[in-house]
């Protein structure tokens, strides 16, 4: 069997973005010392480049490679499925990769194995990367999206919802209600978490309204984080001196509630929730969840169309879907 770019990669110690670049004299940011190195290998290797094969593959290559992170939150169905009917109607296929919770070593692999497979574009869904996979990413010369996170670099493309209109939005209504003393709960520290607590921090003082930093608790969107929080913030609650949070998610959101009624906190009479993204959950739980309402489903198409057609990045509307977890204090 011919020897592979993976294999070249496997044995020179470089990965298969640089490689490729290399044994196809594409003009990049590497040295001298490397293009040697990873040619010597190759030759070594038995490895010939199959100009035919590659060619046809620049010529016909209809597949999109999706790589998600494993959020223990809801979400991500309603993406994939949008990606994957604004795919069909352009005869492009789909491979999901997942990248585990964060691993960056995972997150490596991932990409390795769709610059292996010669995708035509790749969707990378609620993740953050670091440098050494960034670099691997630019450095393939292959189309690249981020779906539903905003990077911090303005240069990379993204299909999102505004984090901090999220958050706004939702101590804008909140405060409507009557309430003043609304906490935020659930975040991560990861840029997701950041901006939504920018967002809160922000609408919050606008209003004169003061943070107890008991109001935000972390956890990871799932729902036994909801769990956990609503222990912690259940003298505050028990006390009166909060009386409302937004849920990071509806996962969140759906924990406060178990919790809340093993804590014997009545949702909305004691405690008004809103949760963020507005999934088939809100409307299961036992006190139906108002929630600032993210449209996954157009997220996942128009990261498609953005990534084929080279579009702009864009911030997909969000909408306040009023049920019945906030409690009128006015």
């Amino acid at each position: 069997m011919n020897a592979t770019i993976k294999d070249v990669a496997r044995e020179s110690g470089f990965s298969i973005a640089t490689v490729s670049r290399v044994l196809n004299n594409a003009n990049a940011s590497y040295s001298s010392k490397t293009a040697k190195k990873i040619k010597k290998v190759a030759q070594s290797l038995g490895y010939h480049k199959n100009n035919i094969a590659a060619n046809l593959v620049k010529r016909t290559s209809t597949t999109i490679a999706v790589i998600i992170n494993s959020v223990k939150t809801n979400f991500s169905f309603e993406i994939l499925s949008g990606i994957q009917e604004e795919a069909n109607k352009n005869h492009y296929s789909v491979i999901i990769l997942y990248a585990g919770n964060r691993s960056d070593n995972l997150t490596k692999q991932a990409i390795e194995t769709a610059i292996d497979r010669s995708v035509s574009g790749i969707l990378l869904v609620a993740m953050q990367l670091n440098q050494e996979n960034t670099e691997m990413l630019r450095d393939a010369n292959i189309p690249y999206l981020f779906v539903s996170t905003h990077p911090n670099n303005p240069l990379e493309k993204f299909v999102s919802s505004d984090n901090h209109l999220i958050t706004q939005t939702a101590v804008n209504y909140l405060i409507k209600m009557g309430h003043k003393k609304i906490g935020l709960v659930g975040i991560d520290q990861h840029t997701t978490g950041k901006e939504r607590l920018a967002g809160y921090k922000k609408q919050m003082l606008a209003n004169n309204l003061s943070i107890n930093n008991e109001f935000v608790q972390y956890g990871d969107y799932s729902y036994e984080s909801g769990q956990k929080i609503i222990e912690k913030i259940g003298p505050l609650i028990k006390n009166g001196d909060l009386t409302a949070v937004i849920a990071a998610s509806d996962m969140i959101g759906a924990g406060l509630i178990k919790g809340a009624k093993k804590e014997k906190i009545k949702v909305p009479d004691d405690l008004s929730i809103v949760s963020i993204d507005g999934t088939y959950i809100c409307e299961i739980t036992s006190s139906e969840l108002s929630s600032i309402t993210q449209d996954f489903r157009q997220i996942g198409s128009l990261s498609v169309e953005t990534l084929l057609k080279k579009k702009n990045s864009k911030f997909v509307p969000i909408k306040l879907i009023k049920r019945k977890s906030v409690k009128n204090l006015m």
